[in-house]
């Protein structure tokens, strides 16, 4: 079974604690409404992470909802407001696609709902609508890989 690093579960468990700790600090009630936005349980990485954030959430006793689609980010966008409705504490966000969703992520900075990214990054101009980003930046590994691509040729001539 596919497992989500440690690395990403913590980076996600110190976000999302630091976030709610202040929250507490605040006079906030103690168990704090989350949704989780993100994919279906359609691939073993998808599954593997769902899970891991259901465990973390008990372990924490977070109220967590999880809302899935299988890679649709109109229905997704439509979640988004759904989500909006209820009013959580915080809504976790995997974009399934980050382009397409700018609207759907500012309709929630616009109803004052902190907003987590995790996995997937949307364009850094918009990072004002959203408090925290736990994952890869993947232009950044691209632009590594290709320059150890570049590196590695040149060194072989």
């Amino acid at each position: 079974m596919f497992k989500v690093s440690v690395f990403r579960r913590t980076l996600f468990a110190a976000g999302l604690g630091v976030f709610l700790a202040s929250g507490v600090a605040q006079g906030q009630s103690k168990s704090s409404r989350v949704i989780f936005l993100g994919a279906d349980d359609v691939c073993s990485y998808c599954a593997a992470y769902n899970s891991s954030l259901r465990d973390y959430a008990k372990e924490k006793n977070l109220d967590l909802e999880i809302v899935t689609n299988k890679f649709d980010p109109a229905q997704q966008a439509s979640q988004i407001d759904q989500a909006i409705a209820k009013k959580p504490d915080v809504i976790l966000l995997w974009a399934i696609d980050g382009a397409a969703l700018i609207p759907s992520i500012r309709k929630i900075d616009k109803a004052g709902i902190p907003l987590l990214l995790t996995d997937v990054l949307p364009d850094r101009k918009f990072e004002k609508y959203w408090k925290s980003y736990s994952g890869a930046d993947n232009e950044a590994e691209g632009r590594l890989a290709a320059q150890l691509m570049v590196d590695g040729f040149k060194a072989k001539g």
